[in-house]
């Protein structure tokens, strides 16, 4: 970012603008404590409107500038001065000396933004989804749950979905897909990048195309040197989502455990995130997790008021919520989780997701993602109904002479994840199926005698 402090005092920026026949759209307070300009039309290219050019400046006068169009990448305050016009005199005010108290000029103060209640009535604003009856767009979620509930990887499917336009966990529909930020502090790169890779080839999309940008740092979001390297990343990429994973590491130092017990002061520091992200016109998800002995006990539904430290279930607008709906068996790498939706939006849901992630160590199944849901209580639904499901299985797969994998065979026979493993692994016992490596992918072949 192009910065200069001018020597002669602080610019009066309103006045500079308003000199040189510069129209604001709005002026505003960065959460890093500066003021920014936001212009009605960028000086370089007048498509870019309504907020997308802004003049900003810092408390001790230092300026810097930025349209947050590519087409208009490495225009800085040098270019935008030199385009806007020159800064004539008395455009300075001069900065306080030693011990003078400072007084914010006008254009400085805070502004309530009032709204009559004719422009409210007449506001034609509706709410829009991000993902459809899940996320609606520019208000903060949270996804909660104890720990070891697939919490990263449900975001990673949400991240993929968002960022390919393929439906959420199989079922929920993305209209607008876009870019997506993907901070994780916890889980690192090889987990994170196995996880990705299984749920692009249960989607079918190539991970090489997709806009998501990861990072892999702990930041601490509540210095402003950290939210402001955030910000400047929103503002280059634009995403429509910002994930955060997990809050308890990003948002909170080792001196703050007092504070995360105060209701007021975590509504502090939640709400100047969001609104630093919502102002930038993504969504922010944060990944957070319930109290211990939530964790420990719950086999079932868990409530916003699970959720651990204070402020957290006051300042979500929306949710999503996971518990263990049956205890896992380790080393199946198959779980049945709760899963919860809701907002202020109006929206809600409430499923069983049957989830087989594979078993990182087997070779011949290794990492996978494969999602059914069900309302609660409800088995789904299968296509095949009669018959041995083997020798189902079986005469699908011979129907087939090109082969099928897993999640071929499950989608044909309608039957769970898990089920369509299983017959896999009692077919290829009985040497019934031979296997192939297609790519990255694993196809079994039907041979051998009838069942």
């Amino acid at each position: 970012m192009d910065v200069k402090t001018l020597a002669r005092g602080k610019l009066d920026v309103a006045k500079w603008l308003a000199d040189n026949g510069i129209e604001v759209y709005r002026v505003k307070r960065l959460p890093d404590g500066r003021t920014a300009w936001t212009l009605k039309e960028c000086p370089f290219n007048d498509a870019h409107r309504d907020g997308d050019a802004a003049v900003m400046q810092a408390a001790d006068g230092t300026l810097s500038a930025r349209c947050f169009h590519a087409g208009c990448a490495g225009q800085g305050w040098a270019a935008f001065r030199q385009r806007i016009g020159p800064i004539r005199p008395g455009a300075h005010v001069r900065q306080p000396g030693p011990g003078a108290s400072p007084v914010a000029a006008a254009d400085d103060g805070y502004d309530l933004e009032w709204v009559s209640n004719a422009e409210l009535f007449a506001d034609q604003t509706e709410v829009r989804f991000l993902v459809d009856n899940v996320l609606a767009a520019e208000q903060p979620c949270i996804l909660g749950g104890a720990g070891k509930t697939l919490k990263t990887s449900l975001a990673v499917d949400l991240a993929i979905s968002l960022a390919s336009g393929d439906p959420w966990l199989g079922r929920f529909a993305v209209p607008q897909p876009g870019p997506v930020l993907f901070i994780s502090a916890e889980s690192g790169k090889p987990v994170l990048r196995d996880v990705m890779r299984a749920v692009c080839w249960a989607k079918h999309v190539d991970a090489r195309d997709l806009p998501i940008q990861w990072s892999f740092r702990r930041p601490l979001l509540t210095q402003a040197s950290h939210l402001a390297s955030l910000l400047d990343a929103i503002e280059e990429h634009r995403p429509k989502l910002v994930i955060l994973d997990p809050t308890y590491l990003l948002l909170m130092g080792g001196g703050d455990s007092e504070r995360t017990k105060n209701l007021f002061a975590m509504g502090s520091v939640l709400g100047t995130l969001s609104d630093a992200v919502s102002q930038s016109g993504a969504t922010m998800l944060l990944l957070h997790h319930v109290t211990k002995s939530i964790g420990r006990s719950k086999r079932e539904p868990i409530a916003l008021g699970d959720l651990a430290y204070a402020g957290f279930s006051e300042w979500a607008r929306q949710w999503i919520l996971v518990s263990r709906w049956e205890d896992y068996t380790p080393g199946t790498g198959e779980h049945a989780l709760h899963v919860s939706v809701g907002g202020s939006a109006g929206h809600s849901g409430a499923w069983v997701a049957r989830v087989n992630e594979g078993r990182p160590t087997d070779p011949l199944i290794g990492r996978l993602w494969q999602v059914d849901l069900e309302a609660p209580g409800q088995p789904t639904g299968r296509k095949v109904e009669q018959g041995n499901d083997a020798r189902v299985a079986l005469a699908i797969l011979r129907s087939e002479p090109n082969g099928m994998t897993v999640t071929e065979l499950r989608e044909a026979g309608g039957w769970s994840g898990t089920t369509a493993k299983k017959l896999i692994e009692e077919l290829t016992a009985a040497f019934h199926l031979r296997t192939e490596t297609v790519g990255s992918k694993t196809v079994y072949f039907a041979m051998g005698d009838e069942l």
